[in-house]
């Protein structure tokens, strides 16, 4: 079905707003005039517009049957919601600036023209108009000045293209709260000073490229290192669990929050697997198996991951956006002295895609831990 308004299309669905009738301080459209790159002088200009939804603009509701209808917006009383303010909103465009926005709210008698649902979808088009009131800057033009300067109105208007347009849906009641944010586990740090004599030390070291090209995968490299035992006691080499390296709780993005500026933790959708397995208990043999690894002490395991945004990275990153990313620290389920040679015999109990269930107390040897790593911080481009 031909859509009328596509030449001027310039959101999409996902573009959709939902506006709330109990929230109307809320239900705010952003008008941005930009600045025409032909025959235009880059110089200051300033005019008087107070855009409404009520006046000027179009509104069309999309139907999958019949299309895009348009919906006559009803005239009523205004109200200071509605009323163009006096004196008129000031715009104001400096030499080197290429745009200039506004927030609206959405007019009370636009809102009393659609049908209040989440199901049906709205389109607010502008279809172009003229501003009178309007005058060329100079480079020392101030804009309290601005405020209290009158204009007369020119007989040659400026010129605002119709096209924009935005969708949206307007519901009935208050918008929601946000979800709550998903609880993760906290930093695991550690002090080797504090360890009883004979505990294994570990530490876990994070490298990553200055900058993430968007689409593509980011290689980060883990190198893990085997130190030795804390105290006087004799270092021995150690064979340990590697699927606790890999637990999802246990590696974090931090993104920016938009509203707060504040660092937040961000994890992908990508969920681990356990779920497509029986629960039932299968042996592994420690010394053929890939999921153990061993070290001798001061030896240093090396793994590039090359993290992309199926799972790893947020797919709504935005060019020149400040990521960080940091392993939080775990602990290992099931470890033992000796290399993997040394445990040909050894058999644990595995579940899923390796959690280790027996020996469930690993055979009452002390809590080894991996401490939390350093902070990597990249910048994402297009």
């Amino acid at each position: 079905m031909n859509d009328p308004l596509k030449p001027y299309l310039k959101f999409s669905d996902a573009d959709r707003q939902n506006f709330y009738t109990e929230s109307p301080n809320l239900n705010l459209v952003t008008v941005t005039i930009t600045r025409s790159k032909e025959h235009q002088e880059p110089k200051p200009c300033y005019f008087y517009w107070s855009p409404s939804t009520d006046e000027g603009f179009r509104v069309f509701r999309d139907s999958s049957s019949e299309g895009l209808m348009e919906v006559e917006v009803q005239s009523g009383c205004s109200s200071p919601i509605t009323r163009q303010s006096n004196p008129l909103h000031l715009w104001y465009l400096g030499a080197d600036d290429e745009a200039v926005s506004w927030d609206i709210p959405l007019g009370e008698n636009l809102c009393r023209s659609v049908i209040k649902s989440e199901w049906i979808k709205y389109e607010l088009f502008w279809p172009g108009g003229e501003v009178h009131f309007w005058d060329w800057g100079s480079k020392d033009t101030n804009i309290e000045t601005l405020k209290i300067t009158e204009l007369e109105a020119k007989s040659t208007p400026m010129t605002l293209p119709g096209g924009a347009r935005c969708s949206f849906s307007l519901i009935e009641g208050s918008e929601p709260p946000p979800p709550p944010r998903p609880l993760t586990p906290p930093i695991i740090e550690l002090d080797p000073n504090t360890l009883s004599p004979g505990v294994p030390i570990f530490s876990l070291e994070i490298e990553g490229p200055p900058t993430w090209r968007i689409q593509e995968r980011w290689p980060l490299t883990w190198k893990l290192t085997y130190h030795g035992v804390s105290g006087d006691e004799t270092p021995r080499p150690i064979t340990f669990s590697v699927g606790d390296l890999y637990d999802w709780e246990v590696s974090c993005f931090y993104r920016r929050s938009q509203d707060t500026g504040e660092w937040e933790s961000w994890r992908g959708d990508g969920v681990c697997g356990y779920g497509l397995f029986e629960d039932e208990e299968v042996p592994r043999t420690v010394g053929t198996s890939d999921g153990f690894m061993s070290l001798q002490p001061n030896e240093t395991w090396t793994e590039v991951q090359r993290l992309d945004t199926m799972v790893d990275l947020p797919e709504d990153a935005r060019d020149g956006e400040v990521m960080r990313h940091r392993f939080k620290g775990c602990k290992w389920t099931w470890w033992d002295w000796g290399t993997k040679e040394d445990h040909m015999d050894t058999i644990v109990m595995v579940v899923g895609f390796g959690v280790i269930t027996k020996p469930a107390d690993n055979d009452g040897r002390p809590e080894v831990v991996v401490p939390a790593s350093n902070m990597v911080e990249f910048t994402a481009v297009n």
